[in-house]
């Protein structure tokens, strides 16, 4: 577990093989005329870090792979729905593969450094969005695997989308 703390900030992470997740109270935040939800994600992150390094034994795999990837990508520009869950559940079912010890893909070291490297992004990507938005009084946020979920005031919401968009484009 860690705690990230700034200013009146404060969010509990925990870590384990599911992935990060916050520990929040059982509450519901709803916007309003003057409270904002922001949600963000990393956009394929399993299979940009399964591809990024290189996690599979096999160069032919990884090859194609990075095909399926960039087809799903311009599926999904295309509004080609259909198409666009094929790929996301191959893609993201083959990083799964990785943790099958009777999978031909079985390959624990890249799985783990898979989801390491996993938590430490969205770590890096929560931290970043409070120290953004440290001025935020009482900033709730969220995590799960591989997004957040901000409840912002409207004098931070700016300030929110900004930072969000930086964040993301830096990975």
């Amino acid at each position: 577990e860690i705690v990230l703390l700034e200013g009146n900030t404060a969010i509990k992470l925990t870590y384990g093989a599911g992935g990060i997740h916050s520990v929040n109270k059982n509450e519901t935040y709803e916007e309003d005329d003057v409270n904002y939800i922001l949600t963000s994600d990393v956009a394929s992150m399993y299979p940009n870090g399964m591809i990024n390094h290189q996690l599979f034994r096999f160069k032919s795999v990884l090859k194609r792979f990075s095909e399926i990837k960039d087809e799903r990508v311009e599926a999904k520009k295309n509004k080609e729905k259909s198409k666009d869950a094929l790929f996301k559940l191959i893609l993201n079912g083959t990083s799964g593969l990785l943790d099958q010890e009777f999978s031909w893909l079985y390959y624990p070291e890249g799985a783990m450094k898979l989801r390491l490297l996993g938590q430490l992004v969205v770590t890096l990507v929560i931290e970043r969005l409070v120290l953004a938005l440290q001025t935020q009084d009482n900033l709730k946020l969220a995590a799960m695997v591989d997004c957040y979920v901000a409840l912002l005031g409207d004098k931070a919401l700016l300030h929110g989308l900004i930072a969000a968009e930086k964040i993301r484009s830096a990975l």
